[in-house]
Protein backbone atom coordinates (compact mmCIF):
# COMPACT_ATOMS: atom_id res chain seq x y z
CA UNK A 1 0.00 0.00 0.00
CA UNK A 2 2.55 2.81 -1.12
CA UNK A 3 1.68 6.00 0.38
CA UNK A 4 -1.03 4.72 2.69
CA UNK A 5 -0.55 4.93 6.51
CA UNK A 6 -1.91 1.87 8.30
CA UNK A 7 -2.69 1.74 12.01
CA UNK A 8 -0.14 -0.28 13.86
CA UNK A 9 -1.32 -3.78 14.67
CA UNK A 10 -0.33 -5.70 18.12
CA UNK A 11 2.79 -7.45 16.26
CA UNK A 12 4.50 -4.36 14.73
CA UNK A 13 7.30 -3.73 16.40
CA UNK A 14 7.67 -0.34 18.74
CA UNK A 15 10.82 1.63 18.66
CA UNK A 16 11.73 3.74 21.16
CA UNK A 17 14.76 6.11 21.91
CA UNK A 18 15.65 8.03 24.92
CA UNK A 19 18.60 10.28 25.26
CA UNK A 20 21.55 9.56 26.62
CA UNK A 21 24.05 12.35 26.07
CA UNK A 22 23.65 14.59 29.19
CA UNK A 23 24.63 18.01 26.65
CA UNK A 24 21.67 17.07 24.72
CA UNK A 25 19.37 16.54 27.15
CA UNK A 26 20.52 19.64 28.66
CA UNK A 27 19.66 21.69 25.31
CA UNK A 28 16.63 19.95 24.91
CA UNK A 29 15.35 20.42 27.52
CA UNK A 30 16.60 24.56 27.69
CA UNK A 31 14.46 24.87 24.36
CA UNK A 32 11.49 23.57 25.51
CA UNK A 33 11.27 26.31 28.89
CA UNK A 34 11.96 28.31 26.70
CA UNK A 35 10.48 32.31 28.76
CA UNK A 36 7.23 32.62 26.12
CA UNK A 37 6.66 35.65 26.85
CA UNK A 38 10.21 37.12 26.41
CA UNK A 39 9.45 35.69 22.72
CA UNK A 40 6.11 37.11 22.61
CA UNK A 41 7.83 40.51 23.11
CA UNK A 42 11.53 40.00 21.25
CA UNK A 43 10.13 38.42 18.73
CA UNK A 44 6.06 38.60 17.69
CA UNK A 45 4.57 41.55 19.19
CA UNK A 46 5.41 44.72 19.45
CA UNK A 47 4.87 45.72 23.46
CA UNK A 48 3.71 49.48 22.67
CA UNK A 49 0.96 49.02 20.20
CA UNK A 50 0.53 44.72 20.46
CA UNK A 51 0.62 44.56 16.67
CA UNK A 52 3.04 41.98 15.05
CA UNK A 53 6.48 43.05 14.68
CA UNK A 54 8.15 42.92 11.19
CA UNK A 55 12.21 42.45 12.24
CA UNK A 56 13.60 41.72 15.39
CA UNK A 57 12.87 43.87 17.86
CA UNK A 58 11.63 46.12 14.89
CA UNK A 59 7.62 47.54 14.74
CA UNK A 60 7.04 49.33 11.56
CA UNK A 61 4.50 51.48 12.76
CA UNK A 62 6.40 52.39 16.30
CA UNK A 63 9.75 53.02 14.45
CA UNK A 64 7.94 55.14 11.44
CA UNK A 65 6.76 57.60 14.62
CA UNK A 66 9.89 57.84 16.00
CA UNK A 67 11.47 58.71 13.06
CA UNK A 68 8.80 61.09 12.51
CA UNK A 69 9.05 62.68 15.61
CA UNK A 70 12.86 63.72 14.70
CA UNK A 71 12.65 64.61 11.42
CA UNK A 72 12.75 68.57 12.69
CA UNK A 73 16.35 67.97 14.19
CA UNK A 74 18.19 67.01 11.09
CA UNK A 75 18.78 67.91 7.98
CA UNK A 76 20.95 67.22 4.83
CA UNK A 77 20.60 70.63 3.39
CA UNK A 78 19.40 69.57 0.54
CA UNK A 79 15.68 68.50 0.45
CA UNK A 80 14.95 65.91 -2.26
CA UNK A 81 17.81 64.14 -0.27
CA UNK A 82 15.75 64.57 3.17
CA UNK A 83 12.44 63.30 1.85
CA UNK A 84 14.52 60.32 0.31
CA UNK A 85 15.60 59.35 3.16
CA UNK A 86 12.68 60.00 5.45
CA UNK A 87 10.61 57.85 3.09
CA UNK A 88 13.06 54.91 3.44
CA UNK A 89 12.63 55.92 7.85
CA UNK A 90 9.16 56.07 6.95
CA UNK A 91 8.68 52.36 5.12
CA UNK A 92 11.13 50.26 6.82
CA UNK A 93 10.21 46.97 7.70
CA UNK A 94 13.33 45.61 9.93
CA UNK A 95 16.40 47.99 11.01
CA UNK A 96 18.07 47.33 8.27
CA UNK A 97 16.00 48.46 5.39
CA UNK A 98 16.17 52.29 5.79
CA UNK A 99 18.84 55.22 5.11
CA UNK A 100 20.22 57.62 7.93
CA UNK A 101 21.42 60.90 7.67
CA UNK A 102 25.17 60.83 9.36
CA UNK A 103 26.85 64.45 10.31
CA UNK A 104 30.63 64.43 8.87
CA UNK A 105 31.33 64.90 12.96
CA UNK A 106 29.95 61.16 13.35
CA UNK A 107 33.11 59.64 11.80
CA UNK A 108 36.68 59.49 12.35
CA UNK A 109 39.98 58.15 10.86
CA UNK A 110 38.70 59.53 7.85
CA UNK A 111 41.46 58.56 5.41
CA UNK A 112 41.47 59.09 1.34
CA UNK A 113 41.08 55.55 -0.84
CA UNK A 114 40.20 56.48 -4.41
CA UNK A 115 38.88 59.04 -6.86
CA UNK A 116 35.90 58.03 -8.91
CA UNK A 117 34.02 59.65 -11.84
CA UNK A 118 31.22 61.38 -9.25
CA UNK A 119 33.76 62.22 -6.46
CA UNK A 120 36.42 60.63 -4.26
CA UNK A 121 35.83 57.82 -1.71
CA UNK A 122 37.25 57.49 1.61
CA UNK A 123 37.40 54.88 5.02
CA UNK A 124 36.14 55.93 7.92
CA UNK A 125 34.75 54.61 11.56
CA UNK A 126 31.42 55.86 11.84
CA UNK A 127 31.62 56.55 16.11
CA UNK A 128 28.47 55.33 16.94
CA UNK A 129 27.28 53.06 14.32
CA UNK A 130 24.15 51.69 12.76
CA UNK A 131 20.62 51.50 14.73
CA UNK A 132 19.67 47.92 15.41
CA UNK A 133 17.23 47.57 17.98
CA UNK A 134 14.98 49.43 20.11
CA UNK A 135 15.79 49.23 24.28
CA UNK A 136 12.03 49.46 25.66
CA UNK A 137 12.99 49.98 28.83
CA UNK A 138 14.84 52.97 28.62
CA UNK A 139 12.68 54.18 25.23
CA UNK A 140 15.96 54.45 22.77
CA UNK A 141 17.42 53.32 20.12
CA UNK A 142 20.49 51.03 20.91
CA UNK A 143 23.75 51.12 17.85
CA UNK A 144 26.27 48.86 17.34
CA UNK A 145 29.00 50.53 18.23
CA UNK A 146 31.92 51.66 16.08
CA UNK A 147 31.97 50.30 12.45
CA UNK A 148 34.15 50.68 9.23
CA UNK A 149 32.55 52.15 6.59
CA UNK A 150 33.15 53.88 3.16
CA UNK A 151 32.22 57.68 2.16
CA UNK A 152 31.82 58.75 -1.15
CA UNK A 153 31.70 62.16 -1.88
CA UNK A 154 29.53 63.57 -4.73
CA UNK A 155 30.67 66.35 -7.26
CA UNK A 156 27.83 69.03 -7.10
CA UNK A 157 26.06 67.30 -4.52
CA UNK A 158 23.66 70.02 -3.46
CA UNK A 159 22.46 69.74 -7.09
CA UNK A 160 21.00 66.31 -6.50
CA UNK A 161 17.75 65.97 -7.57
CA UNK A 162 14.87 62.80 -6.79
CA UNK A 163 15.23 61.58 -9.93
CA UNK A 164 18.77 61.18 -9.71
CA UNK A 165 18.47 59.19 -6.46
CA UNK A 166 15.40 56.94 -7.73
CA UNK A 167 17.20 56.74 -10.62
CA UNK A 168 20.52 55.22 -7.94
CA UNK A 169 18.01 53.23 -6.58
CA UNK A 170 17.19 50.94 -9.64
CA UNK A 171 20.38 50.49 -11.20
Amino acid sequence: MGGVLKKPSSSDSVHTTSITSPALRRSINSFMSLDYDFCRRTYWLCSECGNPRTGYSWCQSCEANRFESEFPHWTSGNIDIDDFIRQSQKNAYTAHDYLEWIPYESFVEVKYLASGGYGNVYTAYWKEGPRWAWNEQKMERVRTGPRKVVLKSLINSQDITLDFLNEVIEK
